[in-house]
């Protein structure tokens, strides 16, 4: 495919601008929903191909989140996040504290990012309305393994950032744009700006131009980067997530030649004792002990014991059994 040009400095200028202000409203966003200092810097810019990019930084073990713009202006990028740094992230959503998240990946952990990656693509849909001063709609797709042939290999900026998620994560956060989507941009957003340079002419000696984004009010944290507080919209997002419930009755091991000769009517025995609790299990995380009852003609749980669980709330992280 044929190369187009790189960005001159101009669009550079307002890209960087652009990302400033969207970087720092997630900031706000994580530092919201993780209780954790969360830091966007050294903001660094690659347009030498696709390859190079991924070799670098193992892209090809991450995972890539569309981000449409679909209205307004039309585009897309898409942002590229390492499975660790899913799990640490993940894991302090959800009450966790990142420490040792696990390295497997189900439903629950991106059903829970994709309402954090929403709440970015909500930060840049204000952000686009707001500088092209008009109604800009933004949408997340379906999360994908990062692949080299979901960009245009000819014309494909990476955005490259490092988080830092308190002391847990020191990592890349990486944005792929579509380049003719960024000079269209810059574009729109000079005559735009022209526009309102041609009206200002018009207004009073003294007044000022309008705001496009307000600086945000960051809480206050703690030695260790946790806030004193959490708003409790955030956790409200992610509450009504399901999960799968799994009882464990027992376990036991079995040769290949004992599991070839089962059949109907054979018996197995278990490990556990009988009266023994049966272990519960949330998304294959254990979180306590129950035992089995009858309830009518479904058999159910009775819950003898749980984990203890952090419940985080407007006054903070707190502990409670179930």
């Amino acid at each position: 495919m044929k190369m187009a040009g790189k960005l001159n400095e101009k669009e550079i200028s307002v890209l960087k601008g652009l990302e400033k202000m969207w970087l720092q409203a997630n900031q706000e966003v994580l530092e919201t929903i993780l209780s954790r200092t969360v830091s966007f810097d050294s903001t660094q810019y690659r347009e030498d191909g696709i390859k190079p990019v991924f070799q670098e930084y193992g892209l090809d073990t991450h995972m890539m989140f569309p981000i449409t713009i679909s209205s307004g202006i039309l585009g897309n990028c898409f942002i590229l996040l390492g499975k660790r740094e899913i799990s640490v992230i993940t894991d302090l959503i959800i009450g966790g504290d990142g420490l040792s998240p696990g390295d497997k990946l189900d439903d629950l952990h991106f059903s829970v990012l994709e309402e954090a990656i929403n709440q970015m693509a909500g930060n840049l849909e204000t952000i686009l309305s707001q500088n092209l001063q008009r109604k800009v709609n933004v949408k997340v797709g379906k999360y994908v393994n990062a692949t080299g042939n979901k960009l245009d290999s000819g014309d494909t900026i990476f955005s490259i950032q490092n988080l830092k998620v308190g002391k847990l994560l020191h990592s890349p956060f990486i944005i792929a744009y579509s380049g003719s989507f960024i000079r269209e941009l810059v574009r729109q957003i000079e005559s735009e700006k022209g526009n309102q340079t041609n009206m200002s002419t018009k207004n009073t000696a003294g007044s000022q131009p309008p705001t496009l984004f307000r600086t945000p009010d960051f809480p206050q944290f703690d030695e260790e980067g946790k806030t004193g507080s959490t708003s409790p919209e955030g956790l409200q997002r992610i509450l009504d997530i399901p999960l799968e419930l799994t009882v464990v009755l027992g376990k036991t091991e079995i040769t290949l030649k004992e599991l070839a000769a089962l059949g109907p009517g054979a018996v197995i025995e278990l490990e556990k004792m009988a009266g023994e609790p049966v272990e519960l299990f949330a998304n294959q995380k254990f979180i306590g002990y129950g035992e089995v009852i009858v309830i009518e003609e479904n058999f159910g749980i009775r819950v003898i014991d749980v984990e203890e669980i952090g419940v985080r709330n407007a006054g903070g992280s707190i502990k409670r059994r179930l």
